[in-house]
């Protein structure tokens, strides 16, 4: 089986994973017709399936937004007259370049583009499987004038589905990229949200550590040399600055006692 893998840059889609050097457009076109399994004969009943089907495109368009008009979706996107007009001549131009039966680079980025706006819009990946799906039926079923003969018609059908295959699988990766891409943008923004308070803590708690130490250390020795003081007054019997020593003390205690109330309680939050 082989395997693919996304080529985002201008010049192609997808290659195979050993990629070759100096390949050149035309090879990674050629890999991404080989992946679906479109060949020259294919393009060439999609041109002329489209020879008949874009005489009747504004016919097709008209039996697509029956059909949408009855999905939820369309009241979410399509309520506004004047976008919805643009929309249908984009969608009009869609299929007249996909009937051409051309892939070329310039199919692949329009391809890419419809991506794009899909992503940006945010339109469910279902609403747009079901609208290819229903744009399908309505062409092949319905547009169709039926002048082929039975066995040329079904390798027709074939041909017709392995485009839209190709063409949906272009603008469900670029649409699949761009909503990556967004949620790991939103992720590292997580992230950097997340580190910000972590920061915060982590100087927080150096800014309790570097406290406890500046605070505490000095008003332990204020306690103990008033303590010093008060015994050596008592021995000399120096009354009076044995009650100034003690309230020395005293207050000295009630600060140290605030000061452990502040910083285990800074803690605790």
């Amino acid at each position: 089986v082989r395997r693919y893998e996304v080529w985002n840059s201008g010049e192609g889609f997808m290659e195979p994973v050993r990629r070759h050097a100096g390949r050149d457009r035309s090879a990674d076109l050629e890999a991404l017709l080989d992946l679906y399994e479109i060949t020259d004969a294919d393009l060439e009943r999609v041109r002329r399936f489209g020879e008949q089907a874009r005489e009747r495109l504004d016919e097709y368009i008209d039996r697509f937004y029956d059909w949408l008009q009855t999905q939820p979706e369309y009241h979410s996107f399509f309520t506004d007259a004047a976008k919805l007009a643009r929309v249908k001549i984009q969608q009009k131009a869609y299929w007249s370049q996909l009937l051409a039966g051309r892939v070329d680079a310039d199919y692949v980025a329009s391809r890419k583009h419809v991506g794009q706006v899909h992503a940006h819009v945010g339109l469910p990946l279902s609403v747009y499987f079901a609208a290819m799906a229903r744009s399908l039926s309505i062409l092949t079923e319905q547009i169709h004038d039926g002048t082929l003969p039975a066995r040329d018609h079904a390798a027709t059908i074939r041909s017709v589905t392995r485009m839209i295959h190709l063409d949906s699988a272009i603008v469900v990766e670029t649409y699949a990229k761009i909503v990556g891409d967004t949620i790991m943008e939103q992720s590292q923004a997580l992230r950097e949200a997340k580190e910000q308070p972590d920061t915060a803590n982590r100087a927080k708690s150096r800014f309790l550590a570097n406290m406890s130490h500046e605070l505490r250390t000095p008003m332990n020795a204020i306690i103990g040399y008033s303590e010093m003081l008060i015994e050596e007054a008592e021995d000399v019997e120096q009354n009076d600055l044995v009650a100034d020593l003690t309230k020395m003390r005293a207050a000295g205690r009630h600060l140290l006692s605030l000061i452990n109330d502040v910083l285990d309680l800074s803690k605790i939050e």
